[in-house]
């Protein structure tokens, strides 16, 4: 008999006494267990977590049922992308999202630099498609690879080459269990918008737009992740094409002639003059804009830039004030258009009517209904700089302490300003101690 045989053999005498009077059902479950548990435990392989008086206790059928029941059902995802010549960013983009993905799609449309190569390379151990077709335009192409992957699993997760995924605090994905969830997509830019990372593929869904495509789906319930974001970093292909804004112009331009009442390619044609720094030109589409109607935030973004392009084309002061108050009225759930007026009575030195705007500012929270165009930033800690200077300078010691104290407990700070936060809160602490005696310096002059 073998020693492992043996064993077993004299362990099972020592633990027919511990279950005395059990029916014989469970005793054969029991030795069934306890034989695999012995084996294990003589080859050292540890893989049974229990200690061996408390195996008796409950049936392994019962085990495996609680085990069972208690196992939540996962739905699937796939990765659903189309890339060109992409290989500089792509690698990049698919480690942040392979350890959340079941399986994969992705459309290429005519790469010539081995993106392809890079993208079978590194997604090798997760089941998946590479497609190849020709381009025709965003909407187009995405719906192509959409219809590709809506039988591929229960959710498609999308995202495009030069982004990727973060999570601010534990890297685990929640739950899904809504239709379609959000996340905010903060750029090289000040802006940051909410854009759908995940959908149901029983939806009826498609893309629309040949440029700036948007998802219309029949989804009746919707989820944001706020620990979750998606980092753009303005390095794809198209990014890297120093003509694209005047190509993205030319093609808005031509389809609006087509569609002059479509208001979504009139801000996006705006906002592309603008990146191209033909401010006159976006000031005229702004304009238009904003007298359109319909979604709300961007007639507010409309009005706001345009009294930004105002002030920077160098119209008279009393038209772009009118302008940021005019926006200010159109949604004054936004800190935004305050916090530039403040910015210009700063320029200015007009400390007091910059201290009322910055104090008017912070009283309005981050409005997490709005999903586009949001300055973060401004929310976040930018008000609060404002307030530490204009408070200083009118000689509120006190406030302008308490505001750099709270600065220093904000992690988004950049380390530029947390370093000039620092260098000057002994001194302002100093004048806080000594109200109404005249200060010597200035924080941030």
């Amino acid at each position: 008999m073998s020693s492992i045989a043996s064993k077993i053999k004299s362990k099972r005498k020592a633990a027919k006494k511990i279950v005395k009077k059990r029916n014989k059902s469970f005793w054969q479950e029991f030795v069934c267990r306890f034989d695999l548990h012995l084996i294990h435990k003589t080859r050292e392989k540890k893989i049974c977590r229990h200690p061996l008086r408390i195996l008796p206790l409950v049936p392994l059928s019962v085990i495996l049922k609680k085990k069972h029941k208690s196992k939540k059902h996962s739905p699937s995802i796939s990765l659903n992308m189309i890339v060109k010549n992409e290989s500089p960013v792509i690698e990049r983009c698919l480690a942040s999202v392979k350890p959340y993905i079941d399986y994969w799609v992705i459309v290429d449309t005519g790469s010539t630099d081995g993106t392809q190569e890079i993208i079978r390379r590194y997604l090798t151990d997760v089941p998946g498609e590479l497609h190849e077709r020709p381009w025709v335009d965003f909407a187009h192409n995405r719906n192509e690879a959409l219809e590709l992957a809506k039988s591929k699993a229960d959710y498609l997760l999308f995202i495009d080459a030069d982004q990727v995924l973060e999570f601010s605090h534990s890297p685990v994905l929640p739950p899904l269990t809504k239709d379609c969830y959000f996340v905010t997509v903060h750029s090289d830019f000040r802006y940051a918008a909410q854009y759908i990372l995940f959908v149901r593929t029983s939806l009826s869904m498609s893309w629309q737009g040949v440029l700036h495509e948007g998802l219309v789906s029949n989804a009746d319930s919707y989820g944001v992740f706020t620990d979750i974001k998606i980092s753009a970093f303005s390095d794809g292909n198209r990014s890297r094409d120093p003509r694209k804004f005047y190509k993205d112009a030319d093609i808005l331009e031509k389809v609006l002639q087509k569609e002059p009442d479509n208001a979504r390619y009139v801000i996006f044609l705006a906002l592309t003059y603008d990146a191209a720094l033909e401010h006159n030109l976006a000031l005229k589409w702004f304009e238009k804009r904003s007298q359109m109607g319909g979604r709300e935030e961007e007639v507010f973004y409309s009005l706001l830039k345009i009294a930004h392009l105002q002030r920077h084309l160098q119209y008279p002061s009393e038209v772009f004030i009118a302008s940021y108050e005019k926006a200010y009225q159109n949604r004054p759930t936004r800190a935004e258009p305050l916090y530039w007026l403040a910015d210009y009575y700063i320029t200015q030195k007009d400390f007091e009517k910059a201290y009322a705007l910055a104090q008017k500012a912070l009283t309005i929270p981050l409005p997490f209904t709005d999903q586009i165009y949001l300055e973060y930033a401004v929310y976040e800690y930018e008000i609060l700089l404002q307030i530490v200077k204009c408070a200083y300078q009118t000689k509120r010691y006190q406030e302008s302490y308490q505001a750099l104290l709270r600065l220093r407990s904000i992690s988004q700070l950049p380390a530029l300003s947390r370093s000039q936060v620092e260098d000057i809160l002994p001194h302002v602490r100093d004048m806080s101690l000594s109200l109404g005696v005249t200060a010597v310096s200035s924080p941030g002059s």
